[in-house]
């Protein structure tokens, strides 16, 4: 890729990466509203919002979730870690890499990190095995984090694209 193209400066690049931390800071969040409401007194619409979203996105089984005075999650333990993951992995790669980069992550090690959580689902929807939550909320992180790491070049390798229109994005894959 021609990496000399960089219509955004710094400062957009920084806002970027923040205002798509603080989405996921807020999904993040938004999965511990039951525990919020339990803090509170008991279910209530806060509960009833977590996981209505949350229905769209995971199964939600309470066996499978991590509970608190028996309050489930809004997601199970893997889609829990999966959004912590990706939450973890954006910031590690904003710090690490800079807001801004256009550095693809290495296929091999995203790949690599999705390879427990598929074994353990696959083996768990066989039959053949039942994870703990623990190990089931671990493989979510270790692939959430790859994702994260993974998607902020992605993301602001989209940004670059779109702001070049359609006329200049050839030159840029070049």
């Amino acid at each position: 890729m021609n990496r000399g193209l960089e219509p955004f400066s710094a400062s957009f690049h920084r806002l970027s990466f923040a205002v798509m931390f603080g989405v996921l800071s807020l999904f993040l969040a938004g999965m511990a509203l039951p525990w919020l409401d339990l803090l509170a007194g008991g279910p209530g619409p806060l509960s009833a919002l977590a996981y209505l979203a949350g229905q769209t996105v995971c199964h939600q089984l309470v066996d499978r979730s991590f509970c608190l005075a028996g309050v489930p999650l809004a997601l199970c333990a893997r889609c829990s870690g999966i959004v912590f993951g990706l939450w973890s992995g954006w910031l590690l790669a904003g710090v690490r890499r800079g807001p801004g980069t256009l550095f693809p992550a290495s296929r091999f090690w995203v790949i690599a990190a999705l390879v427990p959580l598929l074994a353990d689902g696959l083996l768990n929807g066989s039959g053949l095995f039942h994870s703990p939550n623990w190990w089931r909320g671990l493989t979510g992180i270790l692939a959430g984090a790859a994702l994260g790491f993974g998607l902020l070049p992605a993301w602001n390798q989209m940004l670059v694209l779109l702001r070049l229109g359609p006329g200049k994005r050839a030159a840029y894959a070049e």
